[in-house]
Formats: C-alpha cells, structure tokens, sequence
C-alpha cells in the first residue's frame, strides 16, 4: 500500500478519535468536521482508485516489456544461427577457393617447367637447324 494512503487513514483515525474524546462539540463544529472527514474519506477513495489503475498500467507496460524481449530474445536468437550458418558457408568455401588456388599454381608451375623445356628443345633445334645450313648465329 503507498505510504500516502497509510498517512491518510491515520488521520482520517485521528480524527475520529478526537472528536470521541473531545466528547463536547457544537453542531456547527460536529458538521465541519464531518464535511472535512467526509472530504479525506473521498480523498481516499480518489487515491485508491488511482493507485489501482496505475498498478494495472504498470502491470501492462510490464507484461508489453516482456513481450518485447522474448521476441527481442527471438530474433537475437535467429540472428545468431544466421550468423554461425553463414560463418560456416564462408569457411567451407573459403578452404575450397585455397584448395582451388593451390591446385591453380600447381598447374601453372607444371605449364612453366614444359613452356622452359619448350623454349630450350626451340633454341637447340634452330641451332640444330643453323648448323646444318651453315648458318652461323
């Protein structure tokens, strides 16, 4: 209970209690006092229907909240198996694009030995060819 209402009904006893032990109190005085305590018991009643309907709207707000982490929760949740399929794909193609690489020089140096083999076999065979001619370079 708010601290406020508690206040409240100690006075609204208070009151009460005064006016027993008072015992002697003109009419003039006895309604005054009745209109003012009257007037706290509507107070009251005012407080304590505005307490209740804010703790129904914090009651929603909280209940809105949580709804809204669990699907926070959620699309966190997705995100991060997108996230760890997506890693995984790069990776596995990524071995596949160093396996295709390495696999690339290996033709390469292969296509280099036989072009040099070549290119010596062409050089010897025009001196070859000079020779018997008589040709000289």
């Amino acid at each position: 209970m708010d601290p406020r209402d508690v206040k409240l009904g100690r006075v609204i006893v208070l009151i009460i209690g005064l006016s027993i032990a008072v015992g002697c109190v003109s009419s003039s005085e006895g309604r005054r006092m009745r209109q003012e305590l009257d007037a706290l018991n509507a107070r009251f009643a005012e407080l304590n229907q505005s307490v209740s309907a804010d703790r129904r709207q914090i009651g929603d707000l909280i209940q809105t909240a949580e709804t809204e982490i669990g699907n926070l929760r959620s699309a966190l949740d997705e995100a991060q198996a997108m996230l760890r399929r997506t890693n995984t794909e790069m990776g596995g193609r990524m071995e596949g694009y160093l396996n295709e690489l390495q696999t690339l020089r290996g033709q390469l140096e292969q296509v280099e030995f036989r072009l040099n083999q070549l290119s010596e076999q062409l050089t010897l065979f025009m001196e070859d060819v000079d020779i018997r001619l008589g040709r000289r370079r």
